[in-house]
């Protein structure tokens, strides 16, 4: 587990290296240092948006009002949810996230998007230096 943690944050921080490429830094979110969820394209400048897809993580931010807490740890300690360790058996770790869909399945985006930003990171550093 220690692992995926440290690969998820690691991703992160790659991920978030895309707010420094953005050809328009007045787009970037002051408080989050990151940029809104639907990207400029380099050569166009039109968004991306889905039309199926609602704006909700702008509705969000531009909200003033109150957001309930719906979680508590004190509570969440009460609850009967049998640990798992998978530091000795990775072959059960295996089957358990090979179960859970949504797990592969964004584990398989972030590789691709990684992949992707990797690349624009490599063709803007390339792109730079040619210049220099």
């Amino acid at each position: 587990m220690r692992l995926f943690d440290d690969f998820c944050t690691f991703l992160s921080f790659i991920l978030s290296l895309r707010s420094t490429l953005v050809s328009d830094p007045s787009r970037i979110n002051p408080l989050t240092h990151s940029i809104p969820p639907y990207p400029l394209t380099p050569r166009t400048k039109t968004k991306q948006v889905p039309s199926h897809q609602p704006n909700l993580l702008e509705d969000l931010y531009t909200s003033t009002d109150k957001v309930p807490q719906k979680l508590d740890a004190k509570d969440a300690k009460t609850l009967d949810i049998p640990k798992r360790n998978y530091l000795d058996d990775e072959a059960l770790y295996r089957f358990d996230f090979n179960e859970d869909q949504m797990a592969v399945e964004k584990l398989r985006e972030g590789i691709s998007k990684f992949a992707a930003d990797a690349i624009t990171l490599k063709n803007v550093l390339r792109e730079k230096i040619e210049k220099a």
